[in-house]
């Protein structure tokens, strides 16, 4: 094991510990690591005894399986799955083992005891599975609405309380009194105990017997979590060229498809041959040898030791957290690699597509692209530094352009190029009347590299390059489609036909929706209605721009429905923080006092509802107007899977979900 795999071991462990704590703190000793293993290891036989528990019925004095396991207690928990229940009594254990309850103020701990508060704790944790329950069998609508404003929350008691609130606003009414809570927690704490015996002990404190958990179980559950996280380790460049693909998984295990969906069908396709100039491409291309800019390492490893890193827009704050911590790691990586031969290995996708393994590659963002290099260089030619320029211009965020215009546009500039290369940081100096130069990129790291390597090169054809240069369709997936339909308007759009200068697809749609808007805006409420009115003038007052349209025509092509765009334009919204929508006006805390305005980022409250469903619809029908071959070979895919299957469309399965007031239930194994 060489350094920086040992550092990548410790960076696991690290993040392991981190987000243990991290969930034990948020929704108690149960959602951490040593506690899901505990609760995945144990939950089977603790639901087996609780169903043999219930299956004579309601107690009498005939059939009385367990005292703890009172009528009262019975009827409490009678509709409740014996899962559910299992899955709330061994949660609301093992946090009483690690967590003492808290003690109101002013109250002596003696007043209450220890082993009684444990007990309600645990009868809380059952309630919440049957209230879960309850509102899964008579008000799906309004849990589905819990569920979507409680994920949102990071920590359990703000999850209750939100959830509490919106329960109150609706009028509905599921809580058990604080007996209720004891009596049910004694009977969940009572099958813990008797099911779970080397498992679950009682240990004294005081005048009380707490739950504990055996030494031997937690050694084994400690066991378990630790070799879950080595499942998963962190991948790190390869200093050795990566062992070519012959199998569906490597020496690692890891697969060659991930997440496949017929790993039989993908096996017998290797043996067969069948994918073998696809596993032959993914070889040759993990073949590739790299090494780090030294010069643009120092520029980021610069910038990144600032306390607001520019560029990134990484601040100091706790939200930047975690974005440093990775950024502090990617370096760690880069200043390791530095002077050294190293290789990315290489997977697929599902679909085929190439995917690197380790994290630190070339696919990454801005600032880590711009510090590959390749390990061997080859003379650059005419043709090489022609293309270098458009690529400059790329960078730069001169892509609209034609490729003539963008060479052209580098050459006015080369006296900049210079002195932005000669003194990188001079890019970053904001003046009082124009903005950083190398702020204004739309790459600006790459752009850094690329300004570098044109002065070294200074137009020599002999100069021995060593800078990626990336190249991107412009749309690969309306491509395929123009292909397909042999739609020669769709390909010009997306540039398979020359049109003398390059088209943006996006910003033709982008301009399609703007017209709908202002048409439907234009004819009234009389031809439209009011609420199509309000609608089109809400939307028309935002930016209907090109960076709003794209991840929508991208996921149209895709398959993506209509909720899974909500949630991108939504995103988008957020980011843009320019908007004058989503700002308050609050009271200034000086000498004069006053209102001023201040950002915010918005929230689902703050979108009329219907407007995204009714929004992304509009777009979607823009698009299939725009591009009607791809939406007719779509539906034409559809309808062959309909007949293939017997012409029904498959019903959805109905999917059982829990009340988000616990992390996710581990999932049971033998």
């Amino acid at each position: 094991m060489d350094e920086l795999e040992r550092a990548a071991h410790q960076q696991s462990l690290n993040r392991f510990t981190r987000e243990g704590r991290r969930l034990e703190a948020a929704f108690g000793f149960a959602a951490g690591h040593e506690g899901h293993a505990l609760i995945q290891r144990h939950l089977g036989k603790l639901m087996d005894f609780v169903r043999g528990a219930r299956a004579f019925g309601r107690p009498n004095r005939q059939t009385y399986f367990m005292r703890s396991l009172t009528r009262e207690v019975f009827d409490l928990v009678v509709s409740v799955p014996d899962e559910d229940l299992a899955q709330a009594m061994i949660t609301g254990t093992l946090d009483c083992t690690r967590v003492p309850p808290k003690k109101k103020k002013g109250q002596d701990e003696r007043e209450r005891g220890r082993a009684r508060a444990d007990k309600e704790r645990i009868g809380a944790e059952i309630e919440r599975a049957a209230r879960a329950h309850y509102l899964r069998t008579h008000h799906p609508a309004l849990l589905k609405k819990i569920e979507r404003a409680t994920s949102y929350k990071s920590k359990l008691a703000a999850r209750l309380t939100l959830e509490g609130k919106i329960l109150k606003g609706k009028g509905v009414k599921f809580r058990w009194s604080k007996t209720d809570r004891f009596y049910v927690g004694n009977w969940g704490l009572d099958c813990c105990l008797q099911a779970l015996p080397d498992v679950i002990i009682t240990r004294e404190e005081g005048p009380d017997a707490v739950p504990d958990i055996a030494d031997e179980a937690w050694n084994t559950a400690v066991l378990m979590a630790t070799q879950r996280m080595l499942r998963h380790p962190i991948h790190t460049p390869s200093l050795q060229p990566p062992k070519p693909w012959d199998w569906f998984t490597n020496d690692l295990g890891v697969p060659l498809l991930r997440n496949c969906r017929d790993e039989e069908a993908a096996k017998a396709a290797i043996v067969s041959g069948e994918m073998r100039p696809h596993v032959d491409a993914i070889n040759f291309l993990q073949g590739v040898a790299y090494r780090i800019d030294d010069y643009m390492l120092d520029f980021v490893q610069a910038v990144a030791s600032w306390r607001n890193v520019p560029l990134l827009d990484i601040t100091q704050s706790r939200r930047d957290r975690g974005p440093r911590r990775l950024l502090d790691w990617d370096l760690t990586q880069a200043e390791f690699l530095r002077g050294k031969t190293f290789y990315v290995p290489l997977a697929c996708e599902w679909r085929g597509r190439v995917q690197p393994i380790p994290y630190l590659n070339y696919s990454r963002g801005d600032h880590i692209r711009c510090l590959f290099r390749f390990a061997r260089g080859e003379p650059i030619g005419g043709r090489g530094i022609w293309w270098l320029k458009v690529s400059a211009a790329n960078c730069f965020g001169e892509e609209r352009g034609s490729f003539e215009d963008r060479v052209a546009w580098v050459d006015k500039n080369m006296p900049r190029i210079r002195e932005l290369a000669a003194d990188p940081f001079a890019g970053l100096r904001w003046t009082t009347d124009t903005k950083p130069w190398l702020v204004q990129a739309s790459d600006p790291f790459q752009f850094l590299s690329h300004a570098k390597e044109l002065v070294e090169c200074n137009d020599n054809p002999e100069f021995t390059t060593t800078l990626p240069l990336p190249f991107d369709a412009s749309n690969s997936g309306a491509q395929h489609y123009a292909m397909l339909a042999r739609d020669s308007a769709m390909a010009r759009l997306t540039n398979l036909i020359d049109d003398g200068k390059p088209n943006d697809l996006y910003t033709t749609i982008a301009d399609a929706v703007r017209h709908r808007l202002n048409t439907t805006v234009a004819m009234g409420e009389e031809w439209c209605g009011e609420q199509e009115q309000r609608r089109a003038m809400w939307w028309r007052s935002r930016k209907i721009n090109r960076k709003i349209i794209k991840p929508l025509v991208i996921t149209f092509l895709y398959g993506a429905g209509s909720p899974g765009q909500q949630s991108d334009v939504f995103d988008i919204l957020r980011e843009d923080e320019s908007e004058l929508l989503f700002k308050d006006l609050v009271q200034v805390d000086d000498e004069l006092g006053g209102w001023e305005l201040k950002r915010r980022k918005p929230t689902r409250d703050d979108i009329p509802k219907g407007h995204l469903k009714w929004f992304t619809e509009l777009v979607r029908e823009e698009i299939e107007a725009v591009l009607p071959g791809a939406a007719a070979i779509m539906q034409l895919r559809q309808g062959d899977y309909l007949r293939a299957i017997g012409a029904q469309k498959p019903q959805e399965p109905r999917i059982r979900v829990d009340l988000p007031l616990r992390p996710p239930r581990p999932q049971r194994i033998s």
